[in-house]
């Protein structure tokens, strides 16, 4: 016996999950399909990976929000270093997330500190 993932059900659930943040981070309600959509156990990705996905921002133009929004907000706490890398933390070690819309918008999803996904609107 011998258990396969279905990756169409796993990518499915991972853009619900990214709608919903982007909708309640940055106020946008993406109906149409993702540009790229991926995942990948932490365990197989190269160290280039890995800091890629941990800091998807680096050397990039960062977009300042709607001043008054939720997503200025939670910007001036990142610029403030209050939260660190910009990754919003659900639970620890379970479940953690990070917006931004720098190339296009987009989620990167931690789930368990196992599988890797990363969502991109353009």
């Amino acid at each position: 016996m011998y258990w396969e993932a279905q990756p169409e059900r796993v990518r499915n659930v991972i853009v619900k999950l990214a709608r919903g943040h982007l909708a309640y981070e940055f106020g946008l309600p993406l109906r149409g399909e993702p540009k790229f959509v991926s995942f990948m156990p932490f365990s197989a990705m190269s160290e280039d990976q890995i800091s890629e996905f941990e800091v998807p921002e680096n050397n990039s133009k960062i977009l300042w929000p709607e001043i008054g929004s939720r997503a200025f907000v939670r910007a001036r706490i990142v610029a403030r270093g209050l939260v660190p890398n910009g990754w919003i933390v659900v639970q620890p070690r379970r479940y953690r997330y990070y917006v931004g819309q720098s190339n296009g918008d987009f989620v990167h999803l931690a789930l368990s500190e196992y599988l890797a996904c990363r969502v991109i609107w353009s």
